[in-house]
């Protein structure tokens, strides 16, 4: 696996700020699981791993009135159980959890 360096944001503000810094050369960690295989399996490659699963806000899943917020670290399987008992269009297009 090549080196890089790693940061765990503050908030979401920081890591907004961190990726626009690397211009293209970072990359999201919120599972996990997909990007570290990819990196030591060579398919991406990376100057900086930003490590978002801290921040409260990206680890919501809510739903209201408003609709339904999924944060961008909210597991796959959360999000798609919700997303089907709670909205029949979107459960249409998912596969069955």
């Amino acid at each position: 696996m090549q080196s890089f360096r790693y940061i765990r944001a503050q908030n979401v503000e920081h890591a907004a700020t961190l990726l626009q810094q690397q211009d293209g050369r970072a990359r999201i960690l919120a599972g996990g699981t997909d990007l570290i295989v990819a990196l030591r399996e060579r398919r991406l490659e990376t100057d900086l791993v930003i490590d978002i699963k801290g921040i409260p806000e990206v680890d919501e899943l809510t739903q209201n009135a408003e609709g339904l917020r999924i944060g961008a670290a909210v597991p796959a399987i959360a999000s798609m159980a919700m997303t089907a008992s709670s909205s029949t269009i979107l459960a249409s297009s998912m596969p069955p959890v």
